[in-house]
């Protein structure tokens, strides 16, 4: 049985902690599931929460940049864009979570 707990976004599944969250209504189009779930590989509640923390961070970033680039605003093609530091692919949206996981 699951259990969850004050951590938001965690669940725990036999001593291990994973990262659960919805994938929004208006960007289900971009996913094959509703749901983003993957184990956070750690039986320590305060490592989970702080990995959970970061990868809810990148998701909003990367699901507020979605929703930028399907937006239509008027004079969209006069703003400058930055540059990004690192091309991350928008057809993998596990790209933005392995950037910063993977270390």
């Amino acid at each position: 049985m699951a259990e969850t707990n004050s951590c938001p976004h965690c669940f725990r599944k036999d001593g291990v902690w994973y990262f659960s969250r919805r994938v929004p209504r208006d960007l289900q189009g971009h996913y094959v599931s509703e749901r983003i779930s993957y184990s956070l590989r750690t039986k320590s509640r305060s490592v989970a929460a702080s990995r959970a923390a970061g990868a809810a961070q990148r998701l909003d970033e990367y699901w507020y940049h979605l929703r930028l680039k399907s937006c239509d605003l008027p004079g969209r093609h006069l703003l400058k864009w930055p540059r990004p530091r690192q091309t991350l692919s928008l057809s993998d949206p596990g790209s933005w979570l392995r950037r910063t996981t993977s270390g």
